[in-house]
């Protein structure tokens, strides 16, 4: 094509006088941006919001929320418009503001439930995220119960059509046990089994969903030797990172019997906002809420029965999701790399929340 505009323009304009052969050299040039542009333009970060029950800094709780909040706000894939709590807010919201002050990013942050019992219930957290998609469609990564989200969606329901996506952590296939390192203890869907009213109310809805939960991240192991350069560091946060991960190491280890270290969960689930390129996943994928026997070993000895959020081919929903089932071992390292990155120069004492 390059060749057929070149030609013509050799055809218009002749070279013999100098300001046609100027005139010739610009209208190249300019047939030749034209042309090279749209493959040298830069992507634009992707606009997302994020919703997530953040524990780092509690002592005996999960590490991951924290993990995945520090590789959204470092990618450059994204760009993170707020981020707003459920359950655990008063703690989330202490932790998120010293995280980004500390990353040197201003983020706006909410707070929203903090029960399953105020589903329907508007927040803060629910104004700010309604007020953000009337201005521009979003992504919605969830690393907490869908409580929030699912508020949004029954409080403005147009708004569903401002979301682009909704990336879960949670999910899984049928018969798949959520049991680390096979260890001692099969985990609970916790995510979803915390508000599964509100997961169902997502589902109603056409908005284009991904899971990315167990499964996905379950060939990933984070232990001792991985994050040791947080403890080298002159970073008075960096080695107080260093010793949340660190704590959530040893309690795999007692609690669950795995001797390989933690499932960073919610880091892979991110991924697929920041890195998608490294999950592996089936498209079109029908998804249905099922009442099982609990495969939670405590529960099974009471013959106890649950909702299980599965997908798999042989469902006859019509409901489809896009099923993340695991992630290239890279990627690993590539989560590590950002955590590399320095904080800031401390400009608060070093984080301790109780």
């Amino acid at each position: 094509m390059l060749k057929s505009y070149l030609s013509q323009l050799r055809l218009r304009v002749p070279c013999y006088h100098p300001s046609a052969y100027r005139m010739k050299i610009f209208l190249i040039a300019a047939v030749v941006a034209l042309l090279l542009l749209p493959g040298l333009a830069t992507a634009q970060p992707a606009a997302i919001w994020i919703d997530t029950d953040i524990h780092l800094g509690r002592f005996g709780r999960d590490v991951d929320d924290g993990l995945a909040i520090i590789q959204a706000v470092r990618s450059d894939k994204v760009a993170i418009r707020g981020i707003s709590f459920v359950l655990n807010i008063n703690h989330g919201y202490r932790i998120t503001e010293k995280l980004l002050q500390r990353c040197g990013k201003t983020i706006p942050i909410y707070k929203g439930a903090t029960s399953s019992k105020l589903l329907g219930k508007e927040t803060d957290a629910i104004k700010a995220l309604a007020e953000a998609l009337r201005k521009e469609q979003l992504s919605i990564l969830i690393l907490g119960s869908a409580t929030n989200i699912a508020t949004v969606l029954m409080l403005y329901p147009e708004l569903q059509y401002q979301i682009k996506e909704i990336v879960f952590c949670g999910g899984r296939q049928p018969g798949r046990l959520l049991n680390p390192a096979k260890g001692r203890i099969n985990l609970p869907d916790i995510n979803f089994e915390r508000d599964p009213k509100a997961f169902q109310l997502i589902l109603n809805t056409q908005i284009p969903l991904v899971l990315a939960g167990y499964e996905a991240s379950s060939t990933i192991y984070v232990d001792n030797q991985d994050i040791h350069f947080l403890q080298e560091s002159s970073d008075q946060t960096d080695r107080w990172l260093y010793q949340q991960l660190r704590q959530w190491q040893k309690l795999w280890k007692i609690a669950l019997g795995s001797r390989k270290g933690f499932i960073p969960f919610d880091a892979v689930t991110a991924a697929w906002l920041t890195d998608p390129g490294y999950l592996l996943y089936f498209n079109d994928i029908p998804v249905s809420i099922e009442q099982l026997p609990d495969d939670w070993k405590l529960h099974r000895l009471i013959h106890h029965r649950k909702p299980f959020l599965q997908a798999s081919y042989q469902y006859a929903s019509i409901r489809k999701v896009t099923y993340c089932y695991g992630v290239q071992p890279a990627y690993k390292e590539l989560m590590l790399q950002s955590l590399k990155g320095n904080f800031q120069p401390a400009i608060i004492p070093v984080l301790t929340v109780k």
